[in-house]
C-alpha cells in the first residue's frame, strides 16, 4: 500500500514536470516571436531616421547654387586662414560675431522636426558653440576612421549638439563653397531620445551622457584591467603604455562636460550594428585630447577598454 501511494506522488510530480515544462517552453517561444517582431519596427524607425536626414542634406544640397552667386556678390566672402581647417573655422565662428553674421546664409533654413521656417538675418542671434564646451568630440567606429579627422578635402561637416538638460538636440550643417566655409541649415530634432536612440549612433549618446555625469556608473562601465596610454610629461615625443586597474580608475578619469556633448560629422560611418565606439575628444582652441575606447560586452552592456591622454 505504502508503494503504491509512493508510485502516484511520483506519478503526479511527473505531470507537473512535463505541465511546466510545456508552459516554459511556450512562454519561450512567445517571447522570442515578440522579440522578433519588436526589430523591424526598430529598423523602420532607424531608417525613417536616416531618411530624414538624407532628405533634409538634399535639400541643403539645392541652395548650392545660389549660394556659389552668394560668394561672388559679397566681396567680404573671400578665403581666411581659419578656412583651411573646419575646427579653426568653428572656433573663429562661435566667437567673432562680425564672422558668424557674414558667414552664415541668410535666410537661413531652420526645421524643426520636418517643418521648414526661414530665419532672416535681424532676427539672428549669435550662437556660441564652442564658447561653452572644452572641447568637441568625433564618434567613430574604429580607429581606421581617425585618418578622416585630418583630412584637407572635407567640404561638407555636421555639427550636433545634445543638451542633455533640456532634452534635446540641434544639428548645424556647413558647407565649403568657393573655399569659403558656410552655415547652410539648421536642424531641430524631435527629441533628444530619438535622436539618439534610434539613429545610426544607437543608444550610445544616451549611454555617454550617463558616463560623462555618474561617477559610479562610470566606474562600473570602465574594464577591469584597462589599457593606458599618455605622454611623457619629462619627454614630450615619448609616449607611456600600461594598464590601470579599474579601481585605479577614480585617480586617472578625466573631466567630462556632463550637461551637453558636441560632436562633429565629417562622414565618417557609423553603423547602428556596430559592438565598438571611439570617442575622440579635442579641447577647443587647445592641446587637450582623449581617445576613449569602447566595447559592447556579450551581456550587451559598454564598456571602456582603451583610454588614451595624449594631449599637449
Amino acid at each position: 500500500m505504502h508503494d503504491e501511494q509512493k508510485y502516484k506522488r511520483m506519478k503526479q510530480l511527473g505531470n507537473k514536470y512535463v505541465l511546466f515544462s510545456i508552459v516554459f517552453l511556450t512562454l519561450l517561444f512567445v517571447g522570442a516571436c515578440q522579440s522578433k517582431k519588436t526589430e523591424p519596427n526598430e529598423k523602420a524607425e532607424i531608417e525613417a531616421w536616416d531618411n530624414q536626414m538624407t532628405i533634409i542634406s538634399e535639400l541643403i544640397d539645392s541652395l548650392s547654387t545660389s549660394r556659389d552667386s552668394l560668394v561672388d556678390q559679397v566681396p567680404e566672402l573671400k578665403p581666411l586662414q581659419v578656412d583651411d581647417n573646419f575646427e579653426d573655422f568653428l572656433y573663429a565662428y562661435s566667437v567673432d560675431s562680425s564672422l558668424q553674421y557674414l558667414r552664415t546664409a541668410f535666410p537661413l533654413p531652420i526645421y524643426v522636426g520636418d517643418s521648414l521656417t526661414y530665419c532672416q538675418k535681424e532676427n539672428w542671434k549669435l550662437d556660441s558653440l564652442l564658447i561653452k564646451s572644452p572641447y568637441y568630440s568625433f564618434l567613430l567606429d574604429n580607429v581606421a576612421q581617425d585618418t578622416l579627422l585630418t583630412s584637407s578635402d572635407i567640404n561638407e561637416v555636421k555639427v550636433s549638439y545634445y543638451d542633455v538638460t533640456h532634452k534635446a538636440c540641434r544639428r548645424y550643417y556647413f558647407k565649403k563653397v568657393k573655399g569659403v566655409w558656410l552655415l547652410e541649415a539648421v536642424h531641430y530634432a524631435p527629441e533628444h531620445t530619438f535622436e539618439t536612440s534610434q539613429s545610426r549612433l544607437g543608444a550610445f549618446i544616451d549611454f555617454w551622457m550617463k558616463f560623462a555625469n555618474d561617477s559610479l556608473f562610470q566606474q562600473q562601465h570602465v574594464k577591469r584591467t584597462l589599457p593606458y596610454v599618455t605622454v611623457d610629461d619629462q619627454h614630450g615625443d615619448s609616449i607611456i603604455q600600461g594598464v590601470i586597474d579599474s579601481e585605479q580608475w577614480p585617480s586617472f578619469r578625466p573631466y567630462l562636460q556632463s550637461d551637453h556633448l558636441i560632436s562633429l560629422d565629417y562622414g565618417q560611418y557609423l553603423s547602428s550594428k556596430s559592438r565598438n565606439r571611439l570617442v575622440v575628444l579635442k579641447g577647443s582652441g587647445s592641446g587637450f585630447l582623449l581617445n576613449l575606447s569602447f566595447s559592447m560586452n556579450f551581456n550587451n552592456r559598454w564598456k571602456l577598454v582603451r583610454y588614451e591622454d595624449v594631449g599637449i
